[in-house]
């Protein structure tokens, strides 16, 4: 697929059953462009032709409703910040029990051995290294905020607040880069030409002025700024971003 394209699941298919890979390794939640791939389609095709399944889940564990039993994925891996909402510097794999044995075989790292790193945990109940102690005390505190909302309360806020932005801006004459039905109602990217005579800079700056901060794309091959709706940010945040925001345009 190009990039920015969409991870169509039939032509993933079609190349995994040529019988050419062993392992499907894929991003959840695209944040260049707010894409997100249907992890469902995709793990099931990996277990029906043998394909081993990694996840890259740094932008959804934790708001996303995962049911990993019945997904059946086989690794999937996330970090302390992003969804959890706890602070940046410590990532975890899950894996599924029948994948420790390879794991054990083919560990070709000192210090990222993920097997060594879970028998360690079995055999002394700790890292095997120094851990960032600090990061470690702040996700545990981060894991039970979480559960404390509940995940499925956590999406469907995430959901809400993305969709006052989504209308707002279409409002404001913005185009989304993605059709909606392809969007991760957690970061949204709009079209930076889509709207005449716009100054982005002029635009964040008076944002930032008001302690709303937007994000510039990272795509040279599509003009975007983005928005997200990651942390501890409600349908009040969002109406008072697009109050200032309108405000901006009415000047």
């Amino acid at each position: 697929f190009e990039y920015g394209d969409y991870t169509e699941p039939n032509q993933v298919k079609e190349a995994l059953a040529s019988g050419s890979y062993s392992h499907l390794a894929f991003i959840h939640h695209e944040t260049s462009t707010g894409m997100m791939d249907p992890v469902e389609e995709l793990v099931a095709i990996c277990k029906e032709l043998n394909v081993i399944s990694i996840v890259d889940a740094m932008s959804t564990f934790g708001a996303y409703p995962y049911n990993l039993t019945e997904l059946g994925v086989d690794y999937i891996f996330s970090s302390s910040n992003k969804c959890i909402h706890g602070m940046a510097g410590l990532s975890f794999v899950l894996f599924h029990n029948g994948q420790k044995e390879a794991l054990k075989a083919n560990g070709r790292s000192y210090y990222f051995d993920v097997y060594k790193q879970w028998d360690n945990l079995q055999k002394k109940n700790q890292l095997r290294f120094t851990p960032p102690v600090q990061i470690c005390y702040s996700f545990m505190a981060a894991i039970r905020e979480t559960l404390s909302e509940g995940i499925d309360a956590r999406w469907e806020r995430y959901k809400a607040n993305w969709q006052i932005l989504y209308d707002g801006l279409l409002d404001l004459g913005f185009k989304p880069l993605l059709p909606l039905d392809q969007e991760s109602k957690i970061l949204l990217a709009l079209k930076l030409d889509g709207k005449e005579g716009f100054d982005f800079e002029h635009f964040h700056d008076y944002l930032y002025k008001r302690n709303i901060t937007i994000y510039p794309g990272v795509m040279p091959e599509k003009a975007t700024f983005r928005v997200a709706i990651i942390g501890d940010l409600y349908p009040d945040d969002m109406h008072k971003v697009m109050e200032d925001m309108t405000s901006y345009f009415s000047s």
